[in-house]
């Protein structure tokens, strides 16, 4: 069992636990796999304690070049915090 914290990176960059692109074995297999992900800003922080700004997670190809042709093979909204809606996997934010 990995105790590296993963809902404590997970929650604050996408909105709710479970997919956590800072996991160090996660970026291992996906990089045997040529692959690599990357985050990019949606939200920014309010400027309240405790508060955090939202971000998109965005799977793509290492390579340069595959990436240009192919473009992002996936891309991970940020959902609905769980103090919005406490269970589930939470909405996509509009």
């Amino acid at each position: 069992m990995c105790m590296g914290g993963c809902t404590s990176m997970s929650e604050p960059l996408l909105g709710r636990p479970g997919n956590n692109p800072m996991c160090h074995h996660r970026a291992l297999e996906l990089d045997r796999e040529g692959l690599r992900e990357r985050i990019e800003p949606v939200r920014a922080a309010p400027g309240q304690p405790f508060d955090h700004g939202l971000f998109r997670l965005i799977l793509e190809h290492k390579d340069p070049e595959l990436r240009a042709r192919h473009g992002p093979l996936q891309i991970d909204e940020p959902r609905r915090s769980r103090v919005d809606e406490p269970r589930g996997p939470g909405s996509p934010l509009e």
